[in-house]
């Protein structure tokens, strides 16, 4: 799992290191179609973007992990799809100079105060049983007074930027006419980043599960430990993983399994525990399918066999590896000896 975070350096994700980011994505969907087990493919939506362009490419694939979470299937070949999906991107600033007014001071006056206090200077002296401090003296302090007499201004260069990524979706197999439009998306960010590769993956990630639906959302995505333990799942479903469970299941009280990835044989859950409470892993911690054991291999933001407590409104994200679980794995059960046990949890 740890191989995924160097991917999405980008974004921060370096969780306990580097301060938190925001990212607002404000998201306007229109119409209403079922993508599920429909073939599509993506083209350009603009003819200033070249299709060969790797840029586009990379966004093109962020916008088909959106149409994979409703069960579409991406081809290359147009021939074979039932839809044609067009995406378009661009970013306009919206930067400004801001003009602050500064305050001008001027000393108008002076107020003098006068208190009593113990004269430290003439030292403590011991009389065998107390000590004495000497004489109170009068302590004379100045303070001067100000007033604003005017203005001056200062210049302060504030960066801003929108950042857009339309998707349409058109039916490609009526050719009769015009092609109608199945559905549409416009996503937008304002923020000062001036560029779209760390915005993007951000929009689509923040609208899986999407197309398809009517949608009038302002949604934030944070690459806190929460951010990080979707947006890595995310990052699995881009790279055709299996997966399941979004934005999670409870399994236990405060427990939750939000993701369950799986290829090649290594099979990783990613959990959170809530506050108040506590999770220990043991290194005897195993997966059991069809009546056999595959012990854990690994876990990650949590370490092995040592308790890890969790205060009142505070989450703990943390994942747990088996090696050698079988492909065709459907189902499965988590048990870690005397401590806890997660059933029936499918994979899809």
């Amino acid at each position: 799992m740890k191989r995924f975070l160097s991917t999405l350096a980008f974004l921060c994700l370096a969780t306990g290191v580097l301060a938190a980011t925001k990212i607002n994505v404000t998201t306007n969907a229109f119409g209403t179609y079922d993508f599920k087990d429909k073939h599509f493919y993506i083209i350009p939506g603009s003819p200033a973007i070249d299709p060969k362009d790797t840029e586009f490419k990379d966004y093109a694939n962020h916008v088909a992990s959106m149409f994979r979470t409703v069960g579409a299937i991406e081809v290359s070949d147009p021939a074979m799809a039932e839809v044609c999906v067009l995406v378009d991107y661009l970013i306009t600033s919206d930067s400004y100079t801001e003009q602050i007014p500064v305050p001008i001071r001027k000393a108008v006056g002076s107020v003098t105060t006068t208190q009593l206090a113990s004269d430290q200077l003439q030292g403590r002296t011991y009389h065998g049983n107390h000590y004495t401090t000497g004489d109170y003296k009068a302590i004379v302090a100045h303070k001067t007074i100000y007033e604003t007499v005017g203005y001056k201004t200062e210049e302060r260069q504030v960066d801003g930027y929108r950042r857009i990524l339309n998707v349409y979706a058109y039916d490609n197999v009526d050719n009769d006419g015009e092609p109608d439009m199945l559905w549409k998306c416009n996503m937008m960010s304002f923020g000062s980043r001036s560029n779209l590769n760390s915005i993007i993956p951000v929009m689509t990630y923040l609208n899986l599960f999407s197309p398809g639906k009517r949608i009038v959302e302002h949604k934030s995505w944070v690459n806190d430990e929460y951010g990080w333990a979707l947006y890595e799942a995310y990052s699995n479903v881009m790279r055709d993983y299996a997966w399941s469970f979004f934005p999670g299941r409870k399994v236990e009280n405060n427990a939750w399994v939000y993701f369950v990835t799986k290829k090649r044989g290594e099979l990783t859950v990613i959990c959170r525990q809530a506050g108040p409470g506590k999770r220990v892993v043991t290194k005897d911690t195993y997966l059991v399918m069809n009546g056999e054991t595959y012990p854990i291999a690994s876990v990650d933001h949590i370490k092995m066999d040592r308790t890890e407590r969790v205060k009142k409104d505070e989450n703990l994200y943390y994942t747990m590896t088996f090696l050698g679980v079988p492909d065709d794995v459907k189902v499965f059960d988590i048990v870690c000896p005397e401590k806890f046990t997660w059933k029936n949890i499918p994979l899809q």
